[in-house]
């Protein structure tokens, strides 16, 4: 983690020195000599990621570094904290003076803890040959990690419950199928059971007949290549194939001949009987006396071996937790396809070695049910013995809390089975099973840990920054994504938005099965996720070990000081009476209510301990108001707030130089301060009811070019130039409201400039008062459409319009005046997903060709009055799923005639409006 603080400064110290250089006048020489050193400890700290975990004295001098790096962070933005409120201040002459006297006195003061700070950082470089780190090396050493999967496989092997559906399922893909080779990938986060699985479907009677030859190889993070092909060679191979004569003319002609010995040897005497015969014999004796071993082969010599000897045999090779493609790269040529049922099983924690390895869809392996769960812990606790009826309710809630995770049951079971079986005991630890779980101590932390050993550097603080979150939370994606980029851990790649670069990383810590999808967008991208319990305790406490982030909760509420992230889950209040000290923390998350009105208490403690905040989340916080001076906090880049007594935010907003997201859903502002446009690196603006963008005094000012997210909004004939000059260039998503009182030429107008969006993808428009024609000129970008409460949609050509757009893929239409559904042919080309919520339709005209890559359809609370649904829904081939939610008897009636034919999947809510 600390490789990952240092990069971060280095990036932001980078930044300061091109685009905050007048900030920095008189420290500007210190920081570049800083940033220097930086660099060179950075790529000690590469050097020695390997060895953190094997060497105390490495860890002990990697924390050094990590609170160096936070120190320097502190004084840097101290210093360019006060140069700002300095210059944010109105003088007289006098006060010019005194001022340019301070700022001198600050500079040297700052030069100083610099030097010092390059001191100590040159000092650690200088020393790092004690500390015997040359290169990388794997960050946990193989033979431990071949140790820790025996002890699991005695965990988990020893009561196989469940499986019995995912058993047979895979047998049947094993045994039956194509005769091609097939490899088959058994995905699923740790400590699931895969190995488990897999191991209880290699010992299956059928598996055993149907294949002649088995092997099951062990291959762990940190594999080598030959030890590898040594495991396998001996585990599929029988005893008497283990050994190989010395290479030479004699052995190699009777192997690879085909001829026997017998026969060898007199061809070979007939050229002279009495002179070769004895010799002959001889050289077979000492080559039967000089056996080599596969230890005495090269890499190359037992690929070789192994593919000759699978060669003609239908075998199974099981390859047990795989970590990267590159072991499928290297072993992938040593199995012959003998078009005879041969397969390779693999299981793995991460989806891509799956996708890499097989064209196959993987099977993704899911946790126990309940009854299951209930099961497996009764077999561990009480060895074939019955429960005690006293401790049912209470063993059933234990088990529960296990999540359905095979290991946690295993492993809490055995520690039960150690100890009274009384109602007492089991009382106290149902509270705490997660606790118990994740002790040092416990095989269950030890397993779960390798998945974030393991992960590349990029990734670790984006994982650990789940455990933030409350126990069971379900997690926006995008915010998500925009508290990465507040912290600095989105690295930009290229050209590619840095959402873009987020949206990557969190699918690869769900391919990785550490993060679950619990719910999708409607363009099938993730729109919330979760983390399982175990995954998440084990992100606080290396949080915690980091100094990376705290949580305090009503029961846990001392606080350390040191952690640069505090995630409070309970009242604020007391955590504020507890804890009144200072603070090293930058960001402030808060998930809990109070009762009482702290307003006051919460702004003063956070302006003593928080001056230099860089994340404000409020997520559940009763914030009834917003300071007049909450633009002094310069640093600040996240600020979410949602308490509906916020009416107002105060001018100074405009000093918040560095905020990047706004976010005020819940709140009831009614207007913005003018001084929003001068945040020129802000991205997202989140609204909760539609404001007026306010009218800039200065039509000249900089456009807004990283503003990325702006809703909900209302433009008039005053401001819509906002759009057609340019100010709002990079513009992804737009929500647009029109108000009552709104002229529907206005709303025209507005629309009408849209084309100067030329990065718009998703769109909004809700409450016309009137008919609406939309233009013909919306951004070709556009893929996401949404149509609230927008009259006339069929009698004005709308339809037309968006079946017009050739990126449309999504496209919403609720609570609009449409009653006849007439799509053009042809229209539609690329839309997938149509939800339609709120319509009395009374007829529905596809053209021909129309929608032809149509996937979801959804009708929420809709009629249908028309005489019979078109003929040509019937050829939407591409169609893949039906919802009737609430919507007329009619309408589910024929699309259960519709699905009989298309064979699509249909969901039927039946709350029929008529």
């Amino acid at each position: 983690m600390a490789d990952n603080v240092v990069s971060s400064l280095l990036t932001y110290l980078a930044g300061l020195l091109v685009e905050n250089s007048s900030l920095l006048h008189g420290v500007e020489d210190q920081i570049k000599s800083l940033h220097r050193e930086l660099n060179l400890i950075n790529i000690f700290l590469k050097n020695s990621e390997g060895k953190r975990n094997e060497h105390e004295l490495v860890k002990e001098v990697v924390r050094q570094i990590r609170d160096i790096a936070h120190e320097v962070e502190d004084v840097i933005d101290t210093f360019i904290l006060n140069v700002a409120e300095q210059r944010n201040r109105k003088r007289n002459v006098m006060g010019k003076m005194i001022h340019s006297i301070k700022h001198a006195i600050t500079v040297h003061d700052v030069a100083k803890k610099i030097e010092a700070l390059n001191k100590e950082i040159d000092q650690i470089y200088a020393n790092r040959n004690r500390y015997g780190i040359e290169r990388a090396e794997a960050s946990v050493d193989a033979a431990a990690e071949e140790a820790l999967h025996k002890r699991r496989r005695e965990v988990e092997e020893e009561d196989v419950v469940g499986f019995v559906k995912d058993s047979l399922t895979l047998v049947k893909q094993l045994t039956e199928g194509s005769p091609k080779l097939d490899v088959i990938p058994i995905i699923g986060m740790g400590g699931l059971g895969k190995t488990t699985l897999a191991r209880k479907i290699y010992k299956d009677n059928h598996v055993k007949s149907y294949f002649n030859y088995r092997a099951w190889v062990y291959v762990s993070h940190d594999f080598q290549l030959r030890d590898l092909l040594l495991k396998m060679c001996k585990s599929v191979m029988p005893d008497f194939e283990f050994k190989m004569p010395k290479t030479n003319a004699l052995t190699w002609t009777v192997e690879d001949k085909g001829e026997g010995p017998s026969q060898t040897i007199r061809t070979l005497a007939k050229v002279d009987e009495d002179g070769y015969k004895s010799r002959i014999l001889d050289e077979m004796r000492e080559d039967a006396l000089q056996i080599r071993t596969l230890e005495d082969m090269s890499e190359d010599e037992l690929k070789e071996r192994l593919f000759r000897f699978l060669r003609g045999k239908r075998y199974l090779v099981v390859m047990d937790d795989i970590w990267a493609v590159e072991v499928w790269d290297q072993v992938r040529a040593i199995f012959p396809d003998n078009l005879n049922g041969s397969r390779i099983l693999i299981t793995s924690r991460i989806k891509e070695v799956a996708s890499h390895a097989s064209l196959t869809l993987p099977y993704f392996l899911q946790c126990l049910s309940r009854e299951e769960s209930w099961e497996l812990f009764n077999k561990k606790v009480f060895r074939g013995d019955d429960c005690p009826s006293e401790l049912k309710n209470l063993g059933r809630q234990i088990a529960e809390r296990c999540h359905g995770l095979p290991l946690s049951i295993v492993v809490l079971g055995g520690l039960l089975a150690r100890k009274g079986k009384t109602q007492r005991m089991w009382s106290k630890l149902i509270g705490h099973v997660n606790w118990y779980l994740t002790q040092a101590t416990t095989i269950c932390k030890d397993i779960l840990a390798l998945s974030y050993i393991h992960l590349p550097r990029h990734l670790k603080r984006c994982f650990l920054y789940f455990g933030i979150y409350p126990e069971g939370f379900e997690i926006p994606v995008r915010q998500l994504f925009q508290l990465w980029m507040a912290e600095g851990f989105i690295q930009q790649t290229g050209n590619r938005d840095l959402e873009d670069v987020a949206e990557d990383y969190l699918e690869d810590l769900i391919d990785r099965s550490l993060i679950q999808v619990a719910s999708r967008r409607t363009d099938g991208g993730a729109k919330t996720c979760r983390i399982h319990d175990l995954l998440r305790d084990l992100c606080i406490s290396e949080g915690k070990e980091e100094k990376f982030f705290e949580v305090r909760t009503d029961v846990n509420f001392s606080y350390t000081n040191k952690s640069r992230r505090l995630s409070i889950q309970g009242g604020i209040f007391q955590y504020i009476s507890s804890n009144p000290s200072d603070s090293c923390a930058r960001s402030l998350l808060c998930f809990g209510h109070d009762s009482g009105d702290c307003d006051l208490k919460l702004w003063k403690w956070i302006d003593k301990n928080f001056k230099l905040v860089r994340v404000l989340n409020f997520e559940r916080a009763d914030v009834y108001y917003i300071p007049a001076d909450v633009g002094k906090y310069i640093h600040l880049r996240y600020l979410k707030i949602s308490c509906a007594l916020i009416i107002t935010f105060p001018p100074s907003i405009e000093n918040l130089m560095n905020l990047e997201t706004l976010d005020l859903r819940g709140t009831r502002l009614k207007h913005l301060p003018e001084g929003i446009f001068n945040l020129q690196r802000l991205r997202n603006l989140y609204l909760s009811r539609p404001l007026p963008l306010p009218k800039p005094s200065d039509r000249d000012f900089k456009p807004l070019w990283n503003l990325q997210v702006l809703s909900t909004v209302s433009f008039d004939s005053e401001n819509v130039y906002l759009i057609a000059d340019g100010k709002l260039p990079k513009l992804r998503k737009l929500g647009l409201c029109f108000q009552s009182d709104e002229g529907v030429s206005n709303a025209v107008d507005v629309l009408a400039s849209l084309h100067h969006l030329r990065h718009l993808q998703t769109l909004k428009i809700m409450n016309c008062s009137e008919v609406l024609i939309l233009p013909n000129s919306f951004p070709l970008t556009i893929s996401k459409i949404t149509l609230r409460r927008v009259p006339g949609l069929d009698v004005s050509g709308g339809m037309t319009v968006l079946g017009n757009l050739p990126n449309l893929r999504v496209l919403k239409v609720i609570s609009c005046d449409l009653r006849s559904l007439d799509v053009t042919a042809g229209s539609f080309p690329q839309l997938e997903v149509l939800i339609l919520e709120g319509l009395s339709i009374w007829e529905w005209i596809p053209g021909k060709g129309a929608m032809p890559g149509l996937k979801h359809l959804v009708l929420q609370s809709c009629s249908y009055w028309g005489p019979s649904f078109p003929g040509e829904l019937w050829n939407l081939t591409a169609l893949r799923n039906v919802k009737v939610l609430g919507s007329s008897l009619f309408l589910e009636t024929w699309f259960q005639e519709l699905q009989m034919k298309l064979g699509f999947t249909l969901s039927i809510e039946s709350h029929p409006r008529c």
